[in-house]
């Protein structure tokens, strides 16, 4: 007979993602918690469905919805959006991760803690890795050579031609 009564909490948050991976309208991203301890026969018991809280740029935030849990880790899944925009994918804080009218238990019945480990903490991957989100197209530019007629003597005038992610005029 086991009493256990150890509350599981994030020990790390994992993306499959490699570094500077762009993610454009309609990708998946999917996110990994992953709960400790993690020690035999001890498995999470997830209902409904819990959201972790994802921060883009100009206080847009989305909900990453749980997908599917395994032992102890619970994965969940963001789908990008149009409108959605951020050089650097995080959650937004600590409290980020609700239970959106579920539970996240163990089965030993433990509630497990709601925090997520800091932002910046190097067993975030997403403080670790650079995720951009861009769903912004490129700019298209005009060259204007109206009104000339010698070519060899061409003054030229390029408007900009901009990078999709920050309006950076690039030529």
């Amino acid at each position: 007979f086991v009493v256990d009564q150890i509350k599981p909490t994030v020990s790390n948050v994992t993306i499959a993602q490699s570094t500077n991976t762009y993610l454009k309208e309609g990708d998946k991203l999917n996110i990994t918690l992953d709960f400790s301890p993690d020690i035999a026969n001890k498995v999470l018991n997830i209902s409904n469905s819990p959201t972790i809280e994802l921060s883009l740029d100009n206080d847009v935030t989305r909900d990453a919805i749980f997908t599917s849990s395994n032992g102890m880790n619970a994965v969940f899944e963001y789908t990008v959006q149009s409108g959605d925009n951020t050089s650097q994918l995080n959650y937004v804080d600590v409290d980020s991760l609700k239970l959106s009218g579920g539970t996240i238990k163990d089965n030993y019945g433990n509630d497990a803690s709601l925090n997520l480990i800091a932002t910046n903490s190097a067993s975030n991957d997403f403080h670790t890795k650079t995720i951009i989100v861009d769903t912004i197209s490129p700019a298209q530019g005009t060259i204007d050579v109206s009104g000339h007629t010698n070519l060899r003597a061409l003054p030229v005038t390029i408007q900009g031609f901009t990078d999709a992610n920050n309006n950076n005029t690039v030529l």
